[in-house]
This record gives C-alpha cells, sequence and structure tokens, in this order.
C-alpha cells in the first residue's frame, strides 16, 4: 500500500474491489464499478451512494491473531 490518496480524475480502483474512498470530509469504505452504459463510475459503500474524490487501497490485514 502507498499510504498516499489518489484523486478519482487520474485513477480508479478495479471493478468492485473494495477500497477507502474521501470527499475530504469523511472516509469510508467503498466499491466503484465502471459500468459500460455510465459516463462516471458507481461508487457505492454500506450507506449507499458516495462521490469519493479520491481513493486509496486497503491496508493488509493484521498478521498477529491475539
Amino acid at each position: 500500500m502507498s499510504g498516499k490518496w489518489i484523486p478519482v480524475t487520474e485513477r480508479l480502483p478495479e471493478d468492485f474491489s473494495e477500497v477507502l474512498v474521501t470527499n475530504g470530509l469523511r472516509c469510508l469504505l467503498a466499491q466503484c464499478s465502471q459500468w459500460k452504459s455510465h459516463d462516471t463510475p458507481l461508487w457505492m459503500s454500506f450507506s449507499g451512494r458516495c462521490y469519493p474524490t479520491h481513493w486509496m487501497p486497503l491496508p493488509a490485514p493484521p498478521t498477529d491473531a491475539k
């Protein structure tokens, strides 16, 4: 993980991969779908559709289960 926010105008994540997203006010866990029938990507979080400005990959899970 790079730990840097990626602008959605620069690059999008792979379809349906879970990523962290932000609109500058809050962060969410979301998925992006680049449907061929839409001009803009569809971003969905657990609370519904969202409109992020930036995204980043999730960190690796912990390896020590205590």
